[in-house]
């Protein structure tokens, strides 16, 4: 993402998991030029044939010793795009959201919804096709922040609370129903973090009372 930045460009991120007829609308949607594919589950995602030109991060990193060193001479302003978020489509087609860097900005800064600085670790849940990975991702870089990074695309209980130990995370987003389900089967995982966000749908507030105490 960052290198994308630097580059003056915009990303589109895109789920392995999706069905092959959603991503080939979105890549068609957004007339994407580019496909970077990571390793593992993204290879289904390569042989689909969604685009004329695929890089690997296995590529680029045996290409990265020849590349120029110092950074390019690109100018982003504020209303540039940094990236297209599809909705759910679950009331028809999807819809590609255009975001600027003024949104992500204003999202992270000056805000008193929650502590942005260079003590916190954010811990980073979020699929990056989830909104949510927005607030991780920035909330953390724009501020001297650190971001802990789950191996798991799909992490258990277990391996969340074991994340949150290890990286000494501080903040984590958690949608609704994931937030639950830990206060109803491991509620002490939240305790090492000094904020817990949640969203998406109602909370129970029992469920928050019980994080609280």
């Amino acid at each position: 993402i960052l290198g994308i930045m630097k580059a003056g460009a915009a990303y589109v991120p895109l789920d392995p998991a999706y069905p092959e007829a959603r991503l080939a609308y979105m890549m068609e949607d957004t007339k994407a030029r580019l496909l970077l594919v990571g390793p593992g589950g993204d290879e289904a995602v390569r042989t689909l044939n969604l685009c004329s030109e695929v890089l690997s991060f296995e590529d680029l990193s045996m290409a990265a010793a020849a590349c120029p060193t110092q950074a390019p001479e690109v100018e982003i302003g504020a209303g540039d795009p940094i990236y297209v978020m599809f909705t759910s489509g679950s009331t028809g087609k999807p819809k590609g959201i255009v975001v600027p860097h003024r949104a992500v900005v204003r999202l992270v800064t000056d805000q008193t919804y929650a502590h942005f600085g260079p003590d916190t670790v954010f811990l980073h849940l979020a699929p990056l096709a989830f909104d949510a990975a927005t607030f991780e991702i920035w909330g953390a870089l724009l501020h001297g922040g650190a971001l802990a990074v789950l191996p798991s695309i799909k992490p258990t209980l277990q391996e969340i609370t074991r994340a949150i130990q290890d990286h000494g995370a501080t903040t984590g987003f958690f949608t609704t129903a994931l937030f639950h389900a830990i206060v109803d089967e491991q509620v002490e995982t939240f305790a090492p973090l000094k904020q817990v966000l949640t969203g998406g749908d109602v909370v129970s507030s029992t469920h928050v009372r019980k994080v609280r105490q």
